[in-house]
């Protein structure tokens, strides 16, 4: 199961876009859903990239 993050969530954009890569260290593109990732800033800490609303 997927937890989305809540608004106002110290999780959301936690991770600078320079540490959001896999252990390869290739960019992340997509979250745990499938979803685009980052939506934001930073990348949201966590399996799930929270809507940038």
């Amino acid at each position: 199961a997927v937890l989305p993050l809540v608004a106002g969530s110290p999780a959301r954009d936690a991770v600078p876009l320079a540490e959001c890569v896999d252990f390869a260290g290739d960019p992340v593109g997509v979250d745990q859903a499938g979803g685009p990732r980052p939506l934001g800033a930073a990348c949201d800490a966590g399996a799930a990239e929270a809507d940038a609303g």
